[in-house]
Parts: structure tokens; sequence; C-alpha cells
């Protein structure tokens, strides 16, 4: 249940993919003529594993052709895939909250487009013989699990990536980080987790749980569960690029792209950008359409609420706009009230 429970979660994601790519290439999502030229685009994965199912799963639905899209991807171990973007040899990867700070510490400038999920995605697995001799006890609390893994070889799968620190942190929940590592490809770590050459490894799905289906592993930590607390909640799973990427490909009639795109109106919208952007959504809005307006200053948020106030009346339309500005201290609810215009709801 935990296993099919995980996916489902990814799978949610799924939608974040698609939307990440068609905004930084938004001419894609206009409707094409039969000769338009297909856009490409190359995705750095740090690994292969269930944690990218939303990009797997999107690329077999056909989500980027329908949209004029070629993703083609890489698998460049660990940082290394986020270190292509940066270096330009990339346009996108998986990456971690991890990597940005880092880049944005030597005065690289990256841009995040969408996170995947806020927990972390390992299971530290251990061989079940290794742990029976421990006396291990897979129902004490983590920092009493945790000591088991004193001075074992452990399988990761690139040194100093998000495993490898996953299983560093957890190490010290028990005490000592006194562990040997190894760095090795899934497939290769599952053959030296059968030769017995490691005594266990971390790793995200679908490979932790190929060894607790059979058997011949124990889990130590488990990362979807929310173990350990101090690490949800944790961007372990960021799409990001480069920011010039996504001013090379900006739209030039973004007015005449949302109607290619949403050729029957836009219903509802999520504003928290202003300008023109605002400007062109909200010609696109439907009678009776439905508008959050949150994330930016309170003279922006009223400019944009005059805005809808403008287009009641004559068109009969029934809006709902919320705004918040931040003070510095919290969000503070701007008390827009609908009802001082007939024609606005709440």
């Amino acid at each position: 249940m935990r296993r099919l429970l995980t996916a489902f979660l990814m799978l949610l994601g799924l939608w974040l993919v698609a939307v990440a790519f068609l905004f930084v290439w938004p001419q894609a999502s206009q409707t094409p003529p039969a000769h338009a030229e297909t856009d490409r685009a190359l995705l750095a994965l740090p690994t292969e594993g269930m944690q990218f199912l939303a990009y797997y799963v999107a690329e077999d639905l056909g989500f980027f052709a329908q949209e004029q899209l070629e993703v083609r991807k890489q698998v460049l171990a660990g940082v290394a895939s986020f270190n292509a973007v940066v270096a330009g040899s990339a346009d996108f990867a998986f990456a971690s909250g991890a990597s940005i700070t880092r880049a944005a510490s030597h005065g690289q400038r990256m841009l995040a487009i969408a996170k995947m999920n806020n927990r972390p995605s390992w299971d530290i697995v251990l061989r079940k013989d290794v742990a029976e001799a421990a006396h291990f006890d897979p129902g004490a609390p983590l920092e009493q699990r945790a000591r088991v893994l004193q001075g074992k070889t452990m399988g990761v799968q690139g040194i100093n990536a998000l495993d490898h620190a996953y299983l560093k942190v957890v190490a010290r929940l028990g005490g000592d980080e006194d562990i040997r590592v190894s760095a090795m490809a899934p497939v290769d770590t599952l053959a030296a987790f059968s030769r017995k050459s490691i005594d266990g490894f971390v790793s995200a799905p679908p490979w932790p749980q190929q060894v607790e289906d059979d058997g011949s592993a124990i889990p130590v930590a488990i990362g979807p569960k929310g173990e350990p607390s101090s690490l949800v909640p944790i961007a372990s799973g960021l799409v990001v690029t480069r920011p010039q990427l996504c001013v090379d490909h900006r739209s030039l009639d973004l007015g005449r792209e949302l109607v290619a795109a949403c050729p029957n109106g836009i219903d509802a919208y999520f504003e928290n950008v202003g300008g023109a952007v605002q400007a062109a959504v909200f010609e696109q809005l439907n009678p009776f359409a439905r508008v959050a307006m949150c994330g930016i200053d309170g003279n922006a948020a009223l400019a944009g609420f005059g805005r809808l106030l403008d287009m009641t009346g004559s068109e009969g339309q029934c809006l709902a706009a919320a705004a918040c500005e931040y003070d510095g201290a919290g969000a503070d609810p701007l008390h827009l009230d609908p009802r001082d215009r007939p024609g606005i709801s709440p």
C-alpha cells in the first residue's frame, strides 16, 4: 500500500512537468500549422527512478508531442545533471533546493519552475542477515534504528548527491557518520547487494522496494513517510533551467497565443505576476470567471482589482478577487469588499 501511495503521489506532479515546459516554450502552446517546426529540449536526470515518474508518463502519453515539443533526456549522475544546465549543455534538469542554493552562492542565478514533491524520496535498506545479526528493531524510533548503520558499507548513486546526503543525515541521528559508501548505478547496486558486497543502500523507488518485497532487505528509514521529520518539507524534485532560456523563448504576442491555447476563453485564473501577463489574461476572461490574486504588492493588487471592477456591469461578469500584502511580518489580507460594487461576488 505504501508503494502504491508513493507512486500515486508522484503521479500528481505530472501536470507540473508539462506546464513547466509549456511556459518556457509558450509559442508551442498555440495551434500550430501543419508545417510547424518542432521545438527541442534536453532534460538532464540525476538517475533513473520513480521520483521522475511524471516525466516518464508525460513522454509516454505524448503530452510534449501534442505541443510540438521534442524532449530528449540524458542521465548525468548526481549533481552533474544540474551542472549541465548551469553550463548550458542541457536545457532543464530535475534538481534540489540545495543545488539552487549552491549555484546562488557562486553568483549563478538559476530558475526553479516547478516543485515535484516535498518529502524525501529515498529509502535506506539493510540486508536482512546484517540487520538480524545486529538485533535490529524495525519498530524502534528512527534515532535508535539509525545506529545500525555505523560501520556499514552502503551503496549510493553519487558521492555528495542527495541520496548520499540523506544517508548522512539519518546516520547522524544515530550518533555517528562512520559509514563507507560506494557510488554505483541502481542496477549495479542491486547486483552488489545480491553478492553481499555491500551491507545496504539508499535509493528512491523502485529499487529499495524490490529487495524489500523479496524479503532480502529491511528498511531502516523511509523518506516518503516523512523520515526524518526535520527534512519535511524538502525541495528534492525541482524542475530547473537558466533564466535566459526563458527570455530567449519569450512569447512575442501573448494575447494571440492565449486565444490559440484557450479558444473558449478563461474560466479561472491565479494571478501573482501583474503587468502585461495580467492584462492579456483579463482580456480573455469569460463571464463569471473566477480570479484569485495573491503574491503581489498592495498597489498592484488594487490596480488589478480595479480592472476587474471595470469589467463588470454591461458584460454581466461576476468575478471573485482576493489579495494579500506582505508587510515583512506576515501576510495581511487587503479588505477588498466585493459588496461595495454590484456584480462582484466574494
